[in-house]
């Protein structure tokens, strides 16, 4: 990985992190020499690790080389990765938008990304460089990770905000709590509306089929609508018609991958490339609940959300127990 290259700014807002740092890597050494069980206490992260949950149902890793971002989902026991890993804009992570679009190429924003806003993302950046591992611990129930993200259009640009992520299984779900915390100390950009990604979701190609619910009978049971689109562009929907707050990619047997996230005023999704491809394939599927917020330079702004491994019926049946429909 390429080294650090963060402006005087950036630099002396991270002086303030370092005690976390250094706290965090004493409390690993200590952990290291303590003979409790991961059940009865957290226990402290190695630099490029990968923390798993397992409950026998489903398995689950968040990368810390890519923030602690969700890089693996499975069902226990087996090898079949449902999540897409074509680079560091995929996985299932947090992704968030601000401010008017910039052109920064003096400053090494990439090319194929400018203009762009200030878009801070879990996993790193579109040059393949991780963001800074503040703290990470895993008790055997419950993964947190907190980050120091970068900005995805820029090489190695820490944004001034932090990342914080909770995640748990429940049977055949995946509990996840986002939350952001922006400190920023720019003047660039402007408190402006956008649509937040609550979260990014994206799926291995083989889950080839998107279907959701937008219609005048939401959470009745009433058929459901297949999005066949190749994107990007990728197509919205529940903009001007009811949805259930979910959508799924699933297989030619209806079964796989959904999204519930409560907060959803809206979704974006679709697909792209061939209808077929694991997890290192640039074929995927792709679903964001949406939210419009505006994020300033000290908001702070948090969500949950759920990850279903099931069928279409029992993705949609979780749902309505989740909202309460009888």
């Amino acid at each position: 990985m390429t080294a650090k290259k963060y402006s005087a700014d950036a630099r002396r807002w991270l002086e303030t992190l370092r005690p976390a740092c250094l706290m965090s890597l004493l409390l690993g050494c200590f952990l290291a020499g303590c003979s409790a069980t991961p059940s009865t206490v957290k226990r402290a992260y190695v630099p490029g690790e990968t923390l798993e949950l397992d409950n026998g149902i489903l398995r689950v890793h968040a990368d810390l080389d890519y923030g602690g971002m969700i890089t693996y989902l499975s069902l226990s026991g087996e090898e079949r990765n449902l999540i897409n890993n074509f680079d560091r804009g995929r996985q299932v992570q947090a992704s968030y938008y601000a401010g008017q679009h910039l052109d920064r190429r003096e400053e090494g924003q990439h090319p194929a990304w400018s203009s762009w806003n200030w878009n801070p993302i879990g996993a790193g950046d579109t040059y393949e460089n991780s963001p800074e591992v503040v703290e990470a611990s895993s008790d055997g129930d419950t993964i947190y990770v907190k980050t120091i993200p970068l900005l995805w259009d820029m090489n190695n640009e820490a944004a001034e905000c932090v990342f914080e992520t909770w995640i748990t299984l429940d049977g055949n779900r995946v509990w996840v709590t986002n939350k952001l915390t922006s400190q920023r100390t720019d003047d660039r950009w402007e408190a402006i509306p956008y649509h937040q990604e609550i979260p990014a979701v994206y799926t291995i190609a083989d889950l080839n089929r998107l279907y959701t619910y937008e219609g005048d009978a939401p959470f009745t049971g009433a058929p459901l609508r297949q999005i066949e689109n190749q994107g990007p562009p990728w197509v919205y929907w529940g903009v001007d018609t009811p949805h259930e707050k979910w959508a799924a990619t699933v297989d030619e047997d209806d079964w796989g991958v959904g999204v519930y996230s409560p907060d959803a005023e809206l979704f974006v999704g679709g697909f792209h490339g061939a209808s077929h491809g694991d997890t290192h394939a640039a074929a995927t599927g792709y679903i964001a609940p949406l939210c419009t917020r505006t994020l300033d330079k000290d908001t702070v702004f948090e969500y949950r959300f759920c990850l279903i491994v099931d069928t279409l019926d029992e993705i949609r049946a979780f749902v309505y127990q989740e909202e309460d429909i009888q």
